[in-house]
């Protein structure tokens, strides 16, 4: 973030720099191509001048030539060359040469005299290799003849020193040419002079350009750059440092009066926000702005706003359900006491329950034993009383067999009575006939009178006897009815026996039901006595939660109440 900023900074910084370059470079473009126009100019100048003096020098010299009679002053050549202000003044001098490269003229130059052979100098030496080179061109030998240049001008190396050589054909000599040869830079010393005056002139026009570009761009930047430094002090957060000013009645100024209008709007804005903050962070949600927010800066103005109304009802909420969760809170500690109360009761009851459960688990055990036993004993008695319904039944058969018997013993009874009666009867007879016989049958009389005792006490004991079998055979009927009675309430025990035994045997069953019953429903109290102690334990935390709860809601309350809001 620094680093873009330090470079934004840097690219504003070089604005002034961009000014300069935006009003230099057209001048400093304008003076170049001015300067380079001239340059150019003078260039072509000094070069015509200098190929118009050669070639008027090389035509004059070979006219000279042309008309001078050689034989009669050899040294004529020299004189020639000598005489000729022009090539002296330039530093020049001038041969003839032969179009095979002979040297016939003498020359006061180190180079080379009269006799010499260009082209074998510039086989012994490069730096005459293109001064031979122009002369071997003129060489008929070599090209033909039409399109050899015979008059002209080249520039030549010779000896690492640059000459312009000009050269024309000596009219009555076809195969000698005249050579003059310059030095470069003296003929160009008049360009050189001017080039330097004009680039001076140029650089002073630079010079003058940069200064009032600079003074210009100083002017335009200066406001500019304090505007800068101020909006990277803002970009800082200084709300406080004054904003530049300046008396400059153009943009500047609209530029600085409108960066002042919006720093100190940025102040009264962000002190505004400061102190609806801070209302905030001090519990005031009552606060209110009442500064004016223009433009798209409405928006933090509303929002504010919609803060402020937010954050009251959101805290009017919280208050209502923090005081909901108090109430909550107390209702889960009330239920929380009841549940653990109730556990505990429960538990208490299970327990007894368990208790009651295992003693009925006992008693069914017992029961089950005991109806094991009684079916044992049911079974037993089942037996006895077939057996005694079927000694029954002989006992009445017994019985039967003796009234009877009693029938034919009454009527052996009433044959004795009767017998008893007719030994009376003779008795009496035998006593009426021994008192008739008198003495004689005193005896008689008194054995008569036995028997007729005897008689009437076996009438007698026949009459008790027969009293005694009346009285037995009712008794026997009696007791066959009884035993009738007996033999079919018997017969209904066995039944009932039998019925009693399958009871039992049922009971027996259930019993061993009830046994497994109870097993599982001691199974069923384990897990049930399990989820209590769970209750228990979860009403213990449910009761820390409570008190977690109910000291949040205190801490929550206080903070609440720590602000202001409707």
């Amino acid at each position: 973030m620094a680093d873009n900023h330090g470079g934004a900074l840097g690219r504003k910084t070089t604005i002034g720099a961009r000014i300069v370059r935006l009003s230099v470079i057209p001048v400093l473009v304008s003076i170049a191509a001015l300067t380079a126009f001239n340059l150019i100019m003078m260039y072509s100048s000094v070069t015509k001048s200098s190929q118009s003096e050669i070639e008027l020098l090389t035509i004059s010299y070979s006219s000279a030539i042309s008309n001078a009679d050689i034989t009669k002053n050899k040294n004529y050549l020299n004189e020639i060359f000598t005489d000729f202000d022009e090539v002296n003044s330039y530093g020049g001098f001038g041969f003839v040469a032969t179009e095979t490269g002979g040297v016939i003229s003498e020359t006061s130059i180190p180079y080379f005299g009269k006799g010499d052979d260009l082209n074998a100098l510039a086989e012994g030496d490069s730096g005459y290799s293109e001064l031979a080179a122009l002369v071997g061109s003129l060489n008929r030998n070599n090209f033909d003849y039409e399109s050899i240049v015979r008059q002209g001008q080249q520039i030549v190396s010779l000896c690492g020193e640059k000459y312009l050589a000009g050269w024309t054909n000596i009219s009555n000599f076809d195969t000698c040419y005249t050579f003059i040869l310059l030095p470069y830079n003296s003929i160009m010393k008049p360009f050189y002079i001017s080039a330097v005056i004009a680039l001076s002139i140029a650089f002073l026009l630079i010079a003058a350009a940069l200064t009032v570009s600079l003074r210009t761009a100083r002017k335009i930047t200066k406001p500019i750059s304090d505007a800068t430094e101020r909006l990277t002090a803002l970009a800082k957060g200084d709300l406080e440092s004054p904003s530049p000013v300046t008396d400059r009645n153009d943009e500047t100024f609209i530029l600085l009066n409108s960066l002042g209008e919006t720093i100190t709007s940025l102040n009264a804005y962000i002190t505004d926000i400061r102190n609806v903050l801070s209302a905030v962070a001090d519990g005031d949600l009552l606060f209110t702005s009442n500064t004016v927010y223009t433009g798209d800066f409405e928006t933090i103005k509303h929002a504010l706003d919609k803060i402020m109304l937010s954050l009251n009802g959101t805290f009017s909420e919280v208050n209502k359900a923090a005081h909901s969760v108090k109430v909550c809170s107390e209702h889960v500690s009330d239920g929380t006491a009841v549940l653990s109360r109730n556990a505990s009761a429960e538990a208490g009851t299970i327990e007894q329950l368990a208790d009651s459960i295992a003693r009925i688990n006992e008693k069914i055990t017992e029961n089950a034993n005991q109806a094991e036993s009684a079916r044992s004993l049911s079974s037993t008695a089942d037996e006895a009383a077939e057996q005694g319904s079927r000694n029954m039944r002989r006992m009445i058969e017994a019985i039967n067999d003796i009234e009877t018997s009693s029938a034919e013993i009454e009527k052996i009874i009433k044959v004795i009575d009767d017998i008893a009666f007719q030994t009376n009867i003779l008795a009496l007879n035998a006593a009426v006939e021994a008192a008739r016989a008198g003495e004689a049958g005193k005896g008689f009389a008194v054995v008569a009178d036995e028997v007729r005792n005897l008689a009437n006490k076996s009438a007698e004991a026949a009459a008790r006897t027969g009293q005694l079998i009346t009285r037995s055979i009712d008794s026997v009927r009696n007791g066959t009815q009884l035993a009738d009675a007996a033999a079919e309430s018997l017969e209904k025990v066995v039944e009932m026996v039998s019925t009693v035994s399958e009871i039992i045997d049922k009971i027996a069953v259930s019993a061993v039901e009830q046994a497994d019953a109870v097993a599982r429903i001691n199974d069923g109290m384990d897990a049930i006595n399990g989820t209590i102690r769970d209750n228990s334990v979860t009403a213990e935390r449910n009761a820390e939660v409570s008190k977690e709860l109910s000291d949040q809601f205190e801490i929550l309350n206080r903070r609440i109440n720590s602000f202001k809001f409707r």
